[in-house]
């Protein structure tokens, strides 16, 4: 069970640093990953840390309480379905 979860982990982190270039929420992604492996590795902590601080200073200052649920709502929804994908590929035998 670790493996599976250090593997969707490592998914949602390289999903997140694809998003540095391509459309989508990148170093928020990148940090949920990090956040995901930070609870089996020490190296993933020390580069969470740094992540979170970055995330702090690109933060914008104000942004409406209406925005802020649809981002996070959005971002939930694009994790879940990576790992969703991920599961059913697994489950169907299709990876």
């Amino acid at each position: 069970m670790r493996i599976v979860f250090a593997a969707t982990g490592l998914v949602v982190l390289i999903g997140g640093l694809a998003m540095l270039v391509l459309p989508g929420p990148g170093m928020l992604t990148v940090a949920i990953g990090l956040s995901m492996l930070a609870l089996e590795f020490a190296w993933a902590e020390r580069l969470l840390a740094k992540a979170l601080d970055r995330l702090e200073r690109i933060r914008p200052r104000e942004r409406s309480p209406l925005v802020r649920i649809l981002l996070v709502a959005m971002t939930v929804l694009g994790v879940l379905s990576l790992v969703a994908g991920i599961l059913a590929a697994l489950f169907f035998g299709l990876a």
